[in-house]
């Protein structure tokens, strides 16, 4: 019944809302946007063409992650000024951003591109924003990156509907799945980091 009401409630609000909405959310974005757009079981003859959501999820998601450059580009090197947040910075990711700065700026591009392409947990135009951050790229630079690994990311996840439009809803299910298992597991390794810290302290 939960999962029913859901899909009217989606159904309800339209393809191209639906697309716009997931496509700029943090972990859906184009990956669910774009078969979401397109499942004729959730909208039925409203349903989207496989072309009209791929561009409105590209769209919508390269919009996004020139503003994302743009907002993790001013706080962080708003951030990096407080001595708090550099030593943080250091012990979290001292021997990444080592790397990350003194490699090629051709490499770092192709890294952050990359980075926004590749189907993992927390990549995508979020991830890849922080990352061509952390690699000190500049707002254009950053926001060629993103757009460029969404373009390639688009275009693949595309490819995949159109090859397995038959089983779209499936599709859809099992990412939502994965999705979900996910962030619940993210949600209980930082309750049980925190945990662990706090009797760590207790003990001492």
């Amino acid at each position: 019944m939960l999962i029913q009401s859901f899909i009217n409630i989606i159904s309800n609000l339209g393809p191209i809302f639906c697309v716009i909405i997931c496509s700029i959310l943090p972990i859906l974005e184009t990956k669910i946007a774009i078969p979401l757009g397109i499942d004729y079981s959730i909208f039925k003859e409203n349903s989207l063409s496989l072309f009209q959501s791929f561009w409105i999820a590209f769209l919508s998601s390269s919009i996004m992650a020139i503003i994302l450059a743009l907002f993790f580009h001013f706080l962080l090197n708003r951030k990096r000024k407080s001595k708090k947040f550099t030593q943080k910075m250091q012990k979290m990711f001292a021997k990444h951003l080592l790397k990350l700065q003194n490699i090629k700026k051709v490499k770092k591009f192709l890294m952050c591109i990359l980075f926004v392409f590749l189907p993992i947990p927390f990549s995508g135009i979020y991830g890849g924003a922080i990352l061509c951050n952390l690699a000190r790229l500049n707002i254009f630079e950053s926001s060629v990156c993103l757009v460029l690994g969404n373009f390639f990311s688009c275009i693949t996840e595309a490819l995949a509907c159109h090859i397995l439009k038959p089983y779209i809803s499936l599709c859809l299910n099992i990412l939502i799945i994965i999705i979900s298992f996910t962030i619940l597991y993210q949600i209980v390794c930082f309750i049980f980091e925190n945990a662990s810290k706090i009797t760590h302290k207790h003990m001492k």
